[in-house]
């Protein structure tokens, strides 16, 4: 893999291809933005540009031939280091990076090593959405005072998932959805098959190959425009569309995995709706992604009187429910609620406060 690769970040490329002309390259950063748009393929193809033995790190290029390059590719390079929170646990367990008895020294303690072969070492910390408190902690110092030739990349979707303490210490770079074009040809490379044309998933897609993925399957699909339509009326929570979440959902014993990106999934997609709704409550005329938004968002604009301070509060209940995913076992005890909440909000009613 090469930058040719790297689609829809090449002003993001260019700012790392300046810093390393100037020998600027900062040894801490985070990168933000919506989930599946390339931000860990953006990460890992920085880290092979450093790590290659045919060109100078200042050209922050890669040959994808050289040793190193095959290794970073074959994800066994000794000097990359590579974090994600594990599928059963609700954040990033402060074992990764403190260590402890079962699981080794931990990355604190890795990140300082003496580099094995490729000259620095580079840590890439995915889903930084979820550092608790005490993992956070247990990475200040390093983040502080990086070790000398390494570099720590956090991955999350957003500024505000971060804790102060984290934006503080790291250079952010932002991220921004693939443009359409960018993620058709992706898709279209990814030869994934029979299902939703690519004519109505790329623009539904919201410029991310994993919701595109999601939304692959045709009844995943037909479930995003209801879900789209039933937020246009402003009752959320009528007719009984609970259960249709619930059915889209799985059962019990669906993997847990599956079910919290299909919660998110639902969490974004009301986010993006009720955003483009502000905006057109507020006199702004933003351009729907694709005709089924369009024809939502004119329903639920018709139906409107309530205050526009009303939909940031819906968008905000919305990030509050999706920030408590990964701690529901029951999802009608979380679904249930939030869509209460929209109805109540969406008709003007104020909520009594509550902790999410």
């Amino acid at each position: 893999m090469s930058w040719l690769e790297i689609h829809g970040h090449q002003h993001q490329e260019q700012l790392f291809r300046r810093a390393a002309r100037k020998e600027r390259l900062a040894s801490t950063f985070l990168f933000v933005g919506p989930e599946g748009i390339g931000k860990r393929k953006f990460a890992r193809q920085l880290a092979r540009a450093l790590f290659c033995e045919r060109h100078a790190e200042n050209e922050l290029q890669s040959c994808d031939a050289c040793p190193q390059c095959l290794q970073v590719s074959a994800g066994s390079h000794p000097d990359l280091l590579e974090l994600r929170k594990p599928d059963d646990k609700n954040s990033l367990p402060i074992k990764m990076f403190a260590g402890d008895e079962d699981y080794g020294p931990g990355l604190c303690h890795d990140i300082a090593i003496k580099p094995a072969a490729g000259g620095r070492r580079i840590a890439i910390i995915d889903d930084a959405d979820f550092l608790s408190t005490e993992s956070a902690n247990s990475l200040l110092k390093t983040l502080e005072e990086p070790p000398p030739r390494s570099i720590l990349i956090l991955l999350g979707t957003s500024e505000q998932q971060q804790l102060p303490t984290i934006l503080s210490r790291c250079q952010i770079v932002r991220f921004q959805p693939l443009p359409i074009a960018d993620l058709r040809l992706i898709l279209e490379g990814m030869a994934i098959g029979e299902g939703t044309p690519l004519d109505d998933l790329v623009p539904a897609s919201s410029g991310s190959v994993q919701q595109a993925l999601l939304l692959h399957p045709p009844e995943v699909f037909a479930f995003r425009t209801q879900l789209l339509q039933q937020l246009a009326t402003l009752n959320p929570a009528g007719g009984d569309f609970l259960k249709l979440l619930l059915g889209f959902l799985g059962d019990k014993d669906s993997e847990a995995v599956v079910k919290r990106a299909k919660l998110r999934f639902i969490a974004d997609l009301a986010i993006e709706f009720y955003g483009l709704l502000l905006q057109r409550t507020s006199g702004l005329n933003p351009s729907p992604p694709d005709s089924v938004t369009a024809g939502a968002l004119a329903e639920a604009t018709q139906r409107w009187t309530a205050p526009a301070v009303q939909l940031a509060t819906m968008i905000e209940r919305t990030e509050a429910m999706s920030s408590q995913i990964e701690m529901y076992l029951n999802s009608a005890n979380l679904l249930g609620p939030w869509l209460a909440d929209l109805g109540n909000l969406g008709h003007g009613r104020t909520l009594i406060p509550v902790e999410f």
